[in-house]
């Protein structure tokens, strides 16, 4: 008799939700070449890697997504993304 499963639904939903995989890894991948692109435009520099990360990077990221700064980046090109990024400055978020 074949022993009963251990498959809860909540195993199977985060499998489903880290399915993007394919998809996410390249866009963080390009995500993170335009924001270096466009940094000095919004006063980071790069090689500064603390302030870079921890003002401009990451909260562009965690509002913007690479997924849509790739999907931008890829429709409209560069300058609109740099628009994405001039909104959160606008905001005080950067």
């Amino acid at each position: 008799m074949p022993s009963q499963p251990n498959i809860l639904v909540e195993y199977e939903l985060h499998n489903l939700s880290d399915a993007d995989f394919v998809f996410s890894a390249p866009a963080v991948g390009q995500a993170q070449l335009l924001l270096a692109a466009l940094a000095t435009r919004f006063g980071y520099d790069p090689d500064q890697r603390a302030a870079y990360n921890t003002k401009y990077r990451n909260p562009v990221l965690s509002y913007l997504s690479a997924e849509r700064l790739q999907i931008i980046y890829a429709n409209v090109g560069l300058d609109a993304v740099a628009a994405e990024i001039a909104r959160l400055k606008g905001m005080g978020i950067i």
